[in-house]
C-alpha cells in the first residue's frame, strides 16, 4: 500500500475512534502531517489546534523557558520535545469542556532535517506524546543523504501520525505500517520509550501549586490541569450532601444569567485547611470516592488553604462559599492582623479575575444572610462578590450535623 494510503487510512481510524483530542506543536519539520490531518475528512473530531513555534524567540515565548536554557538543551532535542508536548497538552485542556479533559493529548515534535547549509549533526526528530496518564517518547534518526528536505519532512509527518495512532489505541498492524514508513532506509532508526501509566489508584498533590483532579468522566487522575473559568466549590465534604450540590447548581444558574455560557462545576478539597488542619490519606480517598462515585461530580485536590493561594491556582474562576466562610475571608487575622494585608489580598484575587458567589448560612441557630456579609466587603472589591438571597438558596444542613447523626440514620 502506498504511503499516502497508509497515512490516510490511519487518520480515518483515529477520527472514527473519537478517543482523543489533540494539540500538535512542531518545529523544524513535520509540517506535511498538518496537510494530511486537515486533508482527511473528520479532523474536527480529533484536532484542536496546530502550533508551530518555528523562530527561536517564538519557541522561547511558547515554552516560557529562557533562551540560554533552550540553547543548552538544543532546539531539536528530547528535552525540548517533552516541553512542547507538555505545553500542548496543557493548551488542549484549556480548549475543551472539563468533562473532555481526560481525552486530550499533546504532541511535541522537534526536528532537524535537510537545510540550505549541510548539517554537521544527524538528521533527526524527537517526538513526545503526553496523555492523561503517561508520556511516550520517540526518537527518529534518518539516514543522511537518503532523502530530500521534502521527503524528510514527510517522514517526520509519518511519525506524528504514528503518535496519533498510538494515542488512539489503533491496532498493532496499523502502527507497524507507520513505523515502516519512518524507517525505509538502512540507516534509519526509530526508538521509543515510555513512562509507565500511573500505577497508584489514588494520587495527591505533591507541591504547593500542584493539583490532582478526579473527574466523573475519567478513570485516570489528572495532574496539574490548567484551571480557568470554572465554578469552584471549596469545602471539606465530610461528608458531601445535597446542600453542596444544590448550592453549586443555584450559583451556576445565577452566573449563567449574566455570562455568555454556563461554567463547569468543580468541587475543591484542600489537603491542608487553614482551620481544620491536614486531612489524612484514607479520609481523602473516601471523600473523593463519595464525590465522584456517589454524587457523580468532579473534584480537585490542592494544597491551597487560603483563597489568595486558590486564586493563583484557579484564575478567572468563581468560588462558591457560605456566609460563614466569607466572614473568615474578610477576617484580618488571616492577613497578619493587618487591614492593608486584607486589601492587598483582595486586590490580588481581583487582578486574577476571580470572584465569589456567597450563600446565606445558619450559624449556631442564626441565619447569616449573604447580603449582610457582602455589605462588609471593602467598597473597592464589593463588585467581585455576588450574594445569593435567602429566596434563591437556603438549605439548613451541614456536614457536622450529618456526622453527629447515628449511622443508621445516615
Amino acid at each position: 500500500m502506498a504511503a499516502a494510503s497508509i497515512v490516510r487510512a490511519a487518520l480515518q481510524q483515529v477520527y472514527a475512534s473519537k478517543r482523543v483530542q489533540c494539540v500538535v506543536s512542531l518545529s523544524g519539520g513535520g509540517g506535511s502531517a498538518v496537510g494530511e490531518i486537515l486533508g482527511t475528512a473528520g479532523a474536527s473530531s480529533t484536532l484542536l489546534e496546530v502550533l508551530v513555534p518555528y523562530h527561536r524567540q517564538s519557541m522561547v515565548d511558547y515554552l516560557h523557558v529562557p533562551a540560554p536554557e533552550l540553547e543548552a538543551m538544543g532546539f531539536s532535542s528530547k528535552d525540548v520535545a517533552e516541553l512542547m508536548g507538555k505545553r500542548a497538552l496543557e493548551h488542549g485542556r484549556r480548549l475543551v469542556p472539563l468533562a473532555e479533559a481526560a481525552s486530550c493529548i499533546g504532541i511535541g515534535c522537534a526536528a532537524a532535517i535537510v537545510s540550505a547549509e549541510p548539517r554537521r549533526g544527524s538528521h533527526r526528530a524527537f517526538l513526545s506524546l503526553h496523555t492523561a496518564d503517561s508520556v511516550h517518547n520517540f526518537k527518529l534518526e534518518m539516514e543522511k543523504g537518503a532523502r530530500s528536505r521534502k521527503e524528510e519532512d514527510e517522514c517526520v509527518g509519518h511519525l506524528i501520525v504514528l503518535a496519533l495512532a498510538k494515542a488512539a489505541g489503533l491496532e498493532a498492524d496499523i502502527q507497524a505500517s507507520l513505523r515502516q514508513l519512518c524507517t525505509v532506509h538502512a540507516g534509519d532508526a526509530l526508538t521509543e520509550d515510555s513512562s509507565p501509566p500511573t500505577t497508584s489508584t489514588f494520587l495527591v498533590p505533591d507541591g504547593p501549586t500542584s493539583t490532582v483532579a478526579y473527574l466523573s468522566t475519567s478513570t485516570a487522575p489528572l495532574k496539574d490541569m490548567p484551571w480557568h473559568r470554572l465554578l469552584v466549590i471549596p469545602g471539606s465534604f465530610n461528608p458531601m450532601h445535597a446542600g453542596h450540590t444544590e448550592l453549586a447548581a443555584t450559583a451556576r444558574a445565577t452566573l449563567a444569567a449574566t455570562e455568555a455560557a454556563p461554567r463547569d462545576i468543580l468541587f475543591e478539597l484542600s489537603v491542608k485547611n487553614a482551620d481544620k488542619g491536614t486531612v489524612g490519606m484514607a479520609a481523602l480517598q473516601a471523600r473523593v470516592t463519595d464525590i465522584v462515585s456517589t454524587h457523580g461530580a468532579s473534584v480537585v485536590l490542592s494544597n491551597a488553604s487560603l483563597f489568595l493561594e486558590k486564586a493563583a491556582l484557579f484564575p478567572k474562576c468563581a468560588f462558591v462559599i457560605g456566609a460563614d466562610t466569607a466572614v473568615r475571608l474578610l477576617d484580618v487575622k488571616y492577613y497578619g492582623g493587618d487591614v492593608a494585608g486584607l486589601f492587598a489580598a483582595l486586590a490580588t484575587i481581583a487582578a486574577r479575575e476571580c470572584s465569589f458567589v456567597v450563600a446565606g448560612r445558619d450559624v449556631g441557630g442564626v441565619f447569616v444572610s449573604a447580603e449582610d456579609v457582602v455589605a462588609q466587603v471593602p467598597a473597592p472589591f464589593r463588585s467581585i462578590f455576588v450574594p445569593l438571597s435567602e429566596s434563591q438558596f437556603r438549605k439548613d444542613i451541614s456536614s457536622t450535623q450529618l456526622r453527629a447523626q447515628p449511622k443508621s440514620v445516615l
